[in-house]
């Protein structure tokens, strides 16, 4: 990421300390919304939506979603169908 801005590591990670994040904090995000927009996707199944997201497996997947919404992939899929 950081050669593809034209940076190296440590001023990305200088720049994203300043915006009072990191690179692993950004990732989580972008992969809790790309999760909850591949769930309203009826076609995907989680086992598809883990690999999607980088997950080695599905049980990962649900764990992280978990602690990122307090609820399962399939409740919030179920709350917003």
């Amino acid at each position: 990421i950081a050669k593809q801005l034209s940076f190296s590591v440590r001023q990305l990670q200088r720049h994203l300390q300043q915006q009072g994040t990191t690179y692993q904090h950004r990732m989580q995000e972008v992969r809790r919304v790309l999760a909850e927009q591949y769930l309203k996707d009826r076609h995907l199944n989680l086992q598809e939506i883990a690999l999607l997201l980088s997950y080695s497996e599905q049980s990962a997947f649900q764990r992280a979603f978990k602690q990122w919404r307090n609820i399962t992939p399939l409740q919030w899929r179920q709350q917003v169908q």
